[in-house]
């Protein structure tokens, strides 16, 4: 045991515990700091479906169908460049 203690070298290993108790410190800040951040994060999403709820109870009330004008709005869309591409495909086949 006397030849064991010999061979340590206690100011050596006193300065790794205390690097490593910094270490670990910095490591449970970082972590409560990254857990607040992503319950933050995540609080904007209940949110943003609350204001969601809200903005589609409003439209529904007053008569607007919000997807069917979009359906209505993609498929004109569709239309306007399956149009646009044929007349490329005539023009070319002239």
């Amino acid at each position: 045991m006397g030849q064991m203690n010999r061979q340590l070298n206690l100011p050596a290993l006193q300065k790794i515990m205390q690097e490593f108790e910094r270490q670990n410190e910095r490591m449970e800040m970082t972590t409560e700091v990254m857990g607040d951040a992503i319950d933050d994060a995540l609080e904007g999403d209940e949110e943003e479906e609350e204001t969601d709820e809200l903005v589609s109870q409003v439209l529904d009330e007053i008569g607007v169908d919000l997807d069917s004008q979009v359906r209505s709005f993609l498929y004109l869309m569709k239309l306007k460049r399956y149009s646009t591409s044929n007349l490329f495909w005539f023009r070319v086949r002239q």
